[in-house]
Protein backbone atom coordinates (compact mmCIF):
# COMPACT_ATOMS: atom_id res chain seq x y z
CA UNK A 1 0.00 0.00 0.00
CA UNK A 2 1.84 3.67 -1.19
CA UNK A 3 1.61 6.10 1.50
CA UNK A 4 -0.15 9.74 0.88
CA UNK A 5 1.75 12.63 2.42
CA UNK A 6 -0.72 15.51 3.66
CA UNK A 7 0.78 18.74 5.20
CA UNK A 8 -1.28 21.07 7.02
CA UNK A 9 -0.19 24.50 8.73
CA UNK A 10 -1.47 24.99 12.01
CA UNK A 11 -1.57 26.47 15.57
CA UNK A 12 -3.33 26.07 18.79
CA UNK A 13 -6.41 28.47 17.05
CA UNK A 14 -6.59 26.47 14.55
CA UNK A 15 -6.57 22.81 16.22
CA UNK A 16 -10.30 22.11 16.30
CA UNK A 17 -10.71 22.94 12.40
CA UNK A 18 -7.66 20.84 11.94
CA UNK A 19 -9.15 17.91 13.80
CA UNK A 20 -12.50 18.05 11.49
CA UNK A 21 -10.27 18.25 8.03
CA UNK A 22 -8.40 15.19 9.39
CA UNK A 23 -11.13 13.32 10.72
CA UNK A 24 -13.19 13.91 7.42
CA UNK A 25 -10.22 12.99 5.44
CA UNK A 26 -9.65 9.58 7.02
CA UNK A 27 -12.97 8.63 7.64
CA UNK A 28 -13.44 9.23 4.03
CA UNK A 29 -10.14 7.12 2.37
CA UNK A 30 -9.70 4.31 5.17
CA UNK A 31 -7.88 1.60 2.96
CA UNK A 32 -4.98 4.01 2.33
CA UNK A 33 -2.26 4.90 4.26
CA UNK A 34 -1.33 8.50 5.30
CA UNK A 35 1.72 10.31 6.31
CA UNK A 36 0.47 13.48 8.14
CA UNK A 37 2.89 16.63 8.67
CA UNK A 38 1.65 19.38 10.92
CA UNK A 39 3.51 22.68 10.40
CA UNK A 40 3.73 24.99 13.27
CA UNK A 41 5.70 27.48 15.20
CA UNK A 42 3.45 27.48 18.16
CA UNK A 43 1.80 24.71 18.69
CA UNK A 44 1.09 23.21 22.52
CA UNK A 45 1.52 19.75 23.87
CA UNK A 46 -2.01 19.58 24.71
CA UNK A 47 -3.54 20.44 20.71
CA UNK A 48 -0.83 17.98 19.73
CA UNK A 49 -2.63 15.57 21.63
CA UNK A 50 -5.80 16.08 20.43
CA UNK A 51 -4.11 16.16 16.77
CA UNK A 52 -2.60 12.51 17.89
CA UNK A 53 -6.59 11.02 19.04
CA UNK A 54 -7.67 11.87 16.08
CA UNK A 55 -4.73 9.99 13.25
CA UNK A 56 -5.18 7.19 15.59
CA UNK A 57 -9.03 6.83 14.86
CA UNK A 58 -8.59 4.29 12.07
CA UNK A 59 -5.15 3.05 12.38
CA UNK A 60 -4.17 4.36 8.99
CA UNK A 61 -2.19 7.65 10.17
CA UNK A 62 1.72 8.39 11.26
CA UNK A 63 1.86 12.07 12.58
CA UNK A 64 4.37 14.14 12.29
CA UNK A 65 5.09 17.73 13.80
CA UNK A 66 7.59 19.94 12.24
CA UNK A 67 8.57 22.75 14.59
CA UNK A 68 9.19 26.28 12.75
CA UNK A 69 11.10 28.89 14.52
CA UNK A 70 9.24 31.94 14.67
CA UNK A 71 12.03 34.27 13.01
CA UNK A 72 11.60 32.00 9.80
CA UNK A 73 9.18 34.63 8.17
CA UNK A 74 9.57 37.32 10.91
CA UNK A 75 10.20 39.67 7.99
CA UNK A 76 7.61 39.09 5.62
CA UNK A 77 3.83 40.99 6.06
CA UNK A 78 1.11 39.83 7.23
CA UNK A 79 -2.53 41.40 6.67
CA UNK A 80 -6.07 40.70 8.77
CA UNK A 81 -6.69 37.53 10.19
CA UNK A 82 -3.34 35.79 8.39
CA UNK A 83 -0.72 34.16 10.38
CA UNK A 84 2.68 33.70 9.09
CA UNK A 85 2.19 30.15 9.31
CA UNK A 86 0.39 30.38 5.91
CA UNK A 87 4.02 30.91 4.42
CA UNK A 88 5.29 27.29 5.97
CA UNK A 89 4.09 25.64 2.82
CA UNK A 90 6.68 27.15 0.88
CA UNK A 91 9.56 25.42 3.06
CA UNK A 92 8.13 21.83 2.56
CA UNK A 93 10.01 20.46 -0.58
CA UNK A 94 13.22 21.10 2.32
CA UNK A 95 11.38 20.08 5.28
CA UNK A 96 10.25 16.57 3.47
CA UNK A 97 13.46 16.22 1.37
CA UNK A 98 12.93 12.67 0.94
CA UNK A 99 9.43 12.81 -0.66
CA UNK A 100 8.45 13.31 -4.01
CA UNK A 101 4.95 15.21 -3.69
CA UNK A 102 2.68 15.54 -0.85
CA UNK A 103 -0.85 17.10 -0.70
CA UNK A 104 -1.09 20.49 1.12
CA UNK A 105 -4.19 21.81 2.62
CA UNK A 106 -5.76 24.46 4.83
CA UNK A 107 -6.23 23.35 8.18
CA UNK A 108 -10.30 24.46 7.98
CA UNK A 109 -10.48 22.07 4.79
CA UNK A 110 -13.55 19.63 4.65
CA UNK A 111 -12.67 16.43 2.90
CA UNK A 112 -15.96 14.80 1.66
CA UNK A 113 -14.82 12.41 -0.49
CA UNK A 114 -11.47 9.72 -1.23
CA UNK A 115 -8.51 11.98 -1.53
CA UNK A 116 -6.72 9.30 -3.35
CA UNK A 117 -7.65 10.40 -6.97
CA UNK A 118 -6.16 14.06 -5.85
CA UNK A 119 -3.25 12.73 -4.47
CA UNK A 120 -2.58 10.31 -7.93
CA UNK A 121 -2.80 13.30 -10.50
CA UNK A 122 0.07 13.20 -12.71
CA UNK A 123 1.78 16.20 -12.31
CA UNK A 124 4.66 15.71 -15.28
CA UNK A 125 6.89 18.44 -14.64
CA UNK A 126 4.54 20.82 -13.47
CA UNK A 127 5.07 22.82 -9.62
CA UNK A 128 1.39 22.01 -8.74
CA UNK A 129 -2.06 21.46 -9.47
CA UNK A 130 -4.88 23.21 -7.97
CA UNK A 131 -8.33 24.26 -8.27
CA UNK A 132 -8.93 27.75 -10.03
CA UNK A 133 -10.24 30.44 -6.89
CA UNK A 134 -13.34 31.31 -8.80
CA UNK A 135 -14.03 33.82 -5.81
CA UNK A 136 -11.44 36.11 -7.23
CA UNK A 137 -13.83 37.41 -10.35
CA UNK A 138 -16.32 38.88 -7.75
CA UNK A 139 -16.86 42.51 -7.64
CA UNK A 140 -14.60 44.07 -4.77
CA UNK A 141 -11.78 41.96 -6.62
CA UNK A 142 -11.94 43.31 -10.13
CA UNK A 143 -9.01 43.89 -11.80
CA UNK A 144 -7.28 42.92 -8.58
CA UNK A 145 -4.50 39.71 -10.52
CA UNK A 146 -4.26 42.68 -13.30
CA UNK A 147 -2.14 45.00 -10.93
CA UNK A 148 -0.21 41.83 -9.78
CA UNK A 149 0.28 40.94 -13.88
CA UNK A 150 -1.94 37.68 -13.84
CA UNK A 151 -5.15 36.52 -15.11
CA UNK A 152 -7.97 35.77 -13.65
CA UNK A 153 -8.23 32.75 -15.68
CA UNK A 154 -5.11 31.43 -14.30
CA UNK A 155 -5.42 32.61 -10.20
CA UNK A 156 -5.24 29.39 -8.65
CA UNK A 157 -6.77 28.64 -4.71
CA UNK A 158 -3.78 28.35 -2.37
CA UNK A 159 -5.88 25.90 -0.08
CA UNK A 160 -5.87 22.54 -1.96
CA UNK A 161 -2.38 22.09 -3.39
CA UNK A 162 -0.68 18.92 -4.72
CA UNK A 163 2.67 20.37 -5.07
CA UNK A 164 5.25 18.24 -7.16
CA UNK A 165 8.63 18.81 -4.08
CA UNK A 166 10.83 16.79 -6.54
CA UNK A 167 10.57 19.53 -9.07
CA UNK A 168 10.38 22.55 -6.75
CA UNK A 169 13.66 21.11 -4.88
CA UNK A 170 15.20 21.69 -8.68
CA UNK A 171 14.27 24.79 -9.19
CA UNK A 172 14.83 26.36 -5.88
CA UNK A 173 11.21 27.35 -5.42
CA UNK A 174 10.71 27.85 -2.18
CA UNK A 175 13.69 30.46 -2.22
CA UNK A 176 11.75 32.25 -4.80
CA UNK A 177 8.33 32.01 -2.62
CA UNK A 178 10.32 33.85 -0.45
CA UNK A 179 11.69 36.41 -2.03
CA UNK A 180 9.12 37.45 -3.73
CA UNK A 181 7.09 37.73 -0.79
CA UNK A 182 9.44 40.02 0.34
CA UNK A 183 9.45 42.31 -2.48
CA UNK A 184 5.60 42.65 -3.21
CA UNK A 185 4.49 42.92 0.57
CA UNK A 186 3.08 46.08 -0.60
CA UNK A 187 0.75 44.83 -3.34
CA UNK A 188 -0.32 41.77 -1.59
CA UNK A 189 -3.64 41.10 -0.41
CA UNK A 190 -3.67 37.49 -0.74
CA UNK A 191 0.75 37.09 0.50
CA UNK A 192 1.05 33.25 0.35
CA UNK A 193 -1.95 32.84 -2.67
CA UNK A 194 -0.65 35.86 -4.62
CA UNK A 195 2.96 34.74 -5.20
CA UNK A 196 2.44 31.27 -5.59
CA UNK A 197 0.37 31.97 -8.45
CA UNK A 198 2.97 34.72 -9.41
CA UNK A 199 6.49 32.35 -8.90
CA UNK A 200 4.19 29.12 -10.66
CA UNK A 201 2.69 31.11 -13.46
CA UNK A 202 1.95 28.62 -16.21
CA UNK A 203 3.22 25.30 -14.40
CA UNK A 204 -0.22 24.78 -12.04
CA UNK A 205 -1.64 21.85 -13.47
CA UNK A 206 -6.02 22.95 -13.20
CA UNK A 207 -7.94 20.22 -11.45
CA UNK A 208 -11.76 19.78 -11.72
CA UNK A 209 -13.87 22.20 -9.12
CA UNK A 210 -14.85 18.49 -7.33
CA UNK A 211 -11.39 19.15 -5.53
CA UNK A 212 -12.34 22.79 -4.57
Amino acid sequence: MSTINVAFASNDLYVSHLEMALFSMLRNAQKNRFAIFILSSDISGASKSRISRVCNLYGNADVHFIKLSSETFSKLKILKHFSRDMYSRYLLPELLGDEKKVLYLDSDTLVTGDITGLYNTELGDNLAAAVRDVGITKDDLQGYTKKLELDDKQYFNSGVLLLNLEQMRKEDIAKRLVEETDRLSDKLQHPDQDIINLVMRDRIKELPNTWN
